[in-house]
């Protein structure tokens, strides 16, 4: 028997029984630009500044009876500044809370990121 076609076998049966077990609920900002590292995570560290903090609320449906809630909070700053020529490296921690109705959906989330900056030259 073929070892590779056996690992390919056996990474594909890992990730269908694995699928069954996932849960996902997703998070939902209406002003999502406040919230960068929800934007896009690979804008970790890239601003100007020592390091960078923000907080995000949103209340949705308040006429239910338990209104959807979602909480987020997050911090980044770069690491470590010219590595290489002008490359930075980045380091960032996102916080979640989401509460769901009267459903009782609950999702704290931890969430760490790291960006690698690469500069391209003055031009680019």
């Amino acid at each position: 028997m073929n070892w590779n076609k056996t690992c390919k076998a056996t990474l594909v049966g890992a990730l269908m029984i694995a699928s069954n077990l996932v849960e996902a609920q997703d998070i939902h900002f209406s002003q999502f630009a406040a919230s960068p590292l929800t934007l896009n995570p690979a804008l970790t560290g890239y601003h100007n500044g020592m390091w960078r903090a923000s907080a995000i609320h949103r209340n949705q449906w308040g006429s239910v009876t338990v209104p959807y809630v979602t909480t987020g909070v997050s911090f980044d700053m770069p690491l470590r500044t010219k590595v290489g020529q002008d490359d930075n490296l980045s380091v960032g921690l996102q916080l979640f809370s989401d509460k769901s109705g009267d459903g009782a959906l609950t999702d704290n989330t931890a969430m760490a990121s790291v960006a690698y900056h690469k500069f391209l030259g003055q031009d680019a």
